[in-house]
């Protein structure tokens, strides 16, 4: 009894303690710099509306609406649009740091730390993907601490892909409340709606069966993307419906930097081999109209 305990101790330990992820840290770090410095890059367009005292709602007002006591914000004691811009600045330098693989704590930290403050500063402006990509950069973050007893690289490796399952798992049983998922209708009530969606779906109408089949495929697959994808044979076909999934949503829904993030993070999940593949495969597509351009 002792010896099967002590083996399962040592498993679990395993787990946490004993995987290097470096490489899936690293692709992670450069694809969330991408992602959020494409994101805030569009909001720094528009920051005298979305973060300044004049803007759609300062501080104060925020105070009065929802409960901030514990929600940290470097612009709570640096106000003004001066203090704005110089953090907005600051931030987007830093993403372009992850861009290029620049990486240290201090990089990792400040990353961290102005997002947190971005989105507390204004939490009327942010949605799912302010959120979640929180978590991820946190993940990023602690991966720069290793000790003797402690390999934080090991752990944010593995909190980034449990990450992943609890965001599916619990999407997934939340739509199991709503009364249009089980009657298959769900999809066909986002598709219709012109608020969300960016095209005329209405021919879909036709369709019946392809939105009920569509709509209980992705509850069933988000219920039990936290299983399946740990199983070696059906890792591969898990995520390549995920892709399926949310390259849909960005094409066919106003909400292209969720479904974006959610991709990005699939990278946790791919073996070192798969990910130096993929990034051949991409320097080869970049350098394809440079070679023709370069054709006489």
């Amino acid at each position: 009894m002792k010896s099967h305990l002590w083996q399962y101790f040592r498993a679990w330990e395993k787990f946490w303690m004993g995987a290097s992820g470096e490489t899936q840290v690293r692709a992670l770090r450069v694809l969330l710099g991408i992602h959020l410095l494409i994101a805030y890059g569009i909001r720094a367009m528009d920051w005298k509306f979305l973060y300044s005292r004049d803007g759609v709602a300062n501080w104060k007002n925020m105070r009065e609406i929802l409960p901030m006591s514990y929600r940290f914000s470097l612009f709570e004691w640096f106000s003004g649009d001066a203090a704005i811009l110089i953090g907005m600045g600051v931030f987007l330098g830093l993403l372009a740091l992850w861009c290029i693989g620049k990486r240290n704590v201090w990089i990792d930290l400040g990353v961290f730390v102005l997002h947190v403050s971005f989105l507390h500063h204004n939490l009327m402006v942010a949605y799912g993907m302010d959120l979640i990509v929180t978590f991820f950069i946190f993940y990023v973050l602690i991966s720069n601490f290793k000790t003797r007893e402690f390999n934080g690289l090991s752990i944010a490796y593995r909190f980034a892909q449990i990450q992943v399952c609890v965001i599916y798992a619990y999407s997934g049983w939340e739509k199991l409340k709503g009364v249009a998922w089980w009657r298959g209708e769900a999809l066909w009530t986002v598709l219709a709606n012109p608020q969300i969606a960016r095209f005329d779906f209405g021919w879909t109408s036709h369709l019946p069966m392809m939105i009920i089949f569509s709509t209980y495929v992705t509850v069933l697959w988000e219920i039990y993307f936290c299983v399946l994808v740990w199983v070696p044979k059906l890792r591969r076909l898990t995520l390549f419906i995920g892709m399926l999934v949310h390259v849909g949503i960005g094409v066919t829904l106003f909400i292209p930097h969720f479904a974006s993030l959610m991709l990005l993070t699939y990278v946790v999940f791919l073996t070192p081999a798969e990910l130096n593949f993929l990034q051949n495969k991409f320097k080869m597509l970049a350098r394809l109209p440079i070679r023709t351009l370069s054709k006489p």
